[in-house]
């Protein structure tokens, strides 16, 4: 008699493996696929008045993506503290920047406005300009003295702003030499120059608001979160291009957000070309 047949034992059926985000989704994709990590973010950046263009800024974005594209597998292995997984949508996240944008429909900007965004930009000037001062003393003589003597006097908003921009610029300057010597973290310099640039934008010399004026709302936020994520992203980028090209070939092959020297975005593009001044 034949041995029946035993029926082959069924294995557990395994769980499929997340497949990773593309990297080149369209503009609507990209802003749904990567707003739930925009919204996690536990602080951001606005992006009014920093002067930004978005389509500038993917082209740089994908540029200095395909200027690493070669090197993913040594990237991942010897710099396993940078996510690449994550670099790797910086450019979904200027694409989705992009739609971003295209949803902010703000709003007239009021008296109330400019005293809100005036009163928070004084809370930040003061001390700061302080701390320039404080350097400027003979004790220490980190700076010249006529620095913060030239920013003090003078005041209303647009002056105050203009002493945002300009103290941040000191404080940010490697020629002092103050990184680390004061209290103030990237993200207060940031947006004291935030508010500040969102002034000279939007206040008149007389303290009223601009005809074009306008205040941001929901999507606005939304905007300034994709630019956030997006500025996180790239400077992992960047730090792969130093690590990879040095700092005297790293502007040109993994550009700043806002620089007009694109790097190049294929190996057919690869020659050198004159940087635009």
């Amino acid at each position: 008699m034949a041995n029946p047949r035993k029926s082959p034992s069924k294995k557990p059926a395994s769980k499929p493996a997340s497949k990773p985000l593309p990297t080149q989704l369209d503009v609507a994709a990209a802003y749904d696929a990567l707003l739930p990590a925009a919204l996690a973010l536990p602080a951001f950046t606005p992006l009014a008045g920093s002067g930004v263009d978005p389509a500038l800024v993917q082209t740089n974005v994908d540029g200095g993506l395909a200027a690493i594209a070669p090197f993913h597998d040594r990237i991942a292995h010897e710099l396993p503290r940078i996510s690449l997984a994550d670099v790797l949508q910086a450019g979904n996240a200027a694409r989705g920047l992009i739609f971003a944008l295209t949803q902010v429909v703000p709003s007239k900007v009021t008296a109330e406005d400019i005293q809100r965004v005036t009163r928070e930009l004084i809370e930040l000037r003061e001390p700061t300009l302080k701390q320039l001062e404080v350097f400027a003393s003979s004790a220490l003589k980190l700076i010249p003295a006529a620095i913060p003597a030239r920013i003090r006097p003078g005041s209303g908003p647009r002056d105050w702003a203009a002493d945002g921009v300009a103290i941040a610029a000191v404080l940010r300057d490697p020629q002092w030499n103050l990184q680390g010597r004061h209290p103030f973290t990237d993200a207060h310099l940031a947006r004291m120059e935030s508010l500040a640039n969102w002034v000279l934008a939007n206040v008149k010399a007389d303290g009223a608001p601009t005809p074009s004026a306008r205040v941001p709302g929901d999507a606005q936020e939304r905007a300034d979160r994709f630019y956030t994520l997006l500025k996180s992203r790239h400077i992992d980028l960047r730090r792969i291009g130093t690590w990879l090209f040095g700092e005297d070939e790293v502007d040109a092959k993994v550009p700043r957000l806002g620089s007009r020297t694109a790097a190049p975005r294929s190996a057919k593009d690869a020659a050198p070309q004159p940087a635009t001044p």
